[in-house]
């Protein structure tokens, strides 16, 4: 999997769980991509903030999302070892 697919799957995951929390969208006529928009500039987010362009796990950039900085150098320390 590359970078781009663990976005695309991490935006449609984050879609999924907001729906599965009770998100709904106010009028028929309307679709979710603004939403998954939204899910796909965090998941980008969260690698320009790692500085790596390696698939990672929905969670792990749903983590990286929120983390603060020192939280995100561990995971890049991490990273940089295993590569």
């Amino acid at each position: 999997m590359t970078a781009a697919e663990a976005t695309e799957l991490s935006a449609a995951e984050m879609l999924d769980t907001a729906t599965e929390f009770g998100l709904r969208i106010p009028h028929p006529l309307l679709d979710a991509s603004p939403i998954t928009d939204l899910y796909r500039r965090r998941a980008r987010r969260a690698y320009d903030r790692l500085g790596r362009d390696v698939a990672l796990a929905p969670e792990i950039l749903r983590a990286v999302s929120t983390a603060d900085d020192h939280e995100v150098e561990r995971v890049t320390a991490y990273l940089r070892a295993r590569s």
